[in-house]
């Protein structure tokens, strides 16, 4: 059984544990390459997959190669920019880069710039591609494109009673050009104890 795999490595020595993490680790690699490679080429006849029943390349990695989502995504991405620039297999195969980074920098890959982008992704952590990204897709000065935040639920319930208010005032504007009177004043009463003022002569 496969269990028995982690009783051999477990009783491996420090050197051969570490030499044979090395060999596994580039085995992997190679397969990772092939299995993007093989997925260019078919990605090249899709009538090949469409005949078997499914309707995207995604559809296939994941049912019939069982790979899961994220992982079908990233291979497609990789295999499309390598048909686009084969380069990309020999620094895969060489760990000189990895899957995440080339599917992160794949749709600023072109048979022109490849080189270039790739030679500075090379041996290059997530967060120095992320730096290289920013300069290859530069974002909008965010000052030019704040927009006023929505309000909290408990602020628009706050908010409600003013806002029915103004559209009162606003209509009643619009209808008789003055403003409404919303609030129902008591009319005033003259005090008994006072007696009416007399004309004037």
């Amino acid at each position: 059984m496969r269990t028995n795999i982690l009783t051999i490595a477990a009783a491996l020595s420090d050197q051969d544990l570490l030499a044979s993490l090395d060999r596994l680790a580039i085995n992997e690699r190679q397969a990772s390459v092939e299995l993007v490679a093989y997925l260019a080429a078919l990605d090249a006849r899709p009538s090949l997959y469409e005949g078997l029943g499914f309707g995207s390349l995604f559809e296939y990695c994941t049912v019939v190669l069982r790979l899961s989502e994220d992982a079908a995504c990233t291979r497609i991405a990789v295999a499309g920019a390598c048909r686009r620039c084969p380069l990309i297999l020999d620094l895969l195969a060489a760990g000189a880069t990895n899957l995440t980074n080339i599917r992160r920098l794949a749709r600023h890959l072109t048979p022109e710039s490849h080189e270039a982008i790739l030679a500075r992704a090379v041996n290059r952590t997530r967060e120095e591609v992320e730096v290289l990204l920013r300069e290859l897709d530069p974002q909008p000065d965010l000052r030019s494109s704040v927009r006023k935040a929505p309000l909290a639920p408990q602020d628009l319930r706050r908010q409600a009673p003013r806002q029915r208010l103004h559209r009162a005032r606003s209509t009643c504007l619009r209808r008789t050009g003055s403003q409404p009177l919303l609030r129902r004043t008591r009319p005033f009463a003259r005090p008994s104890n006072l007696r009416p003022r007399s004309a004037t002569t």
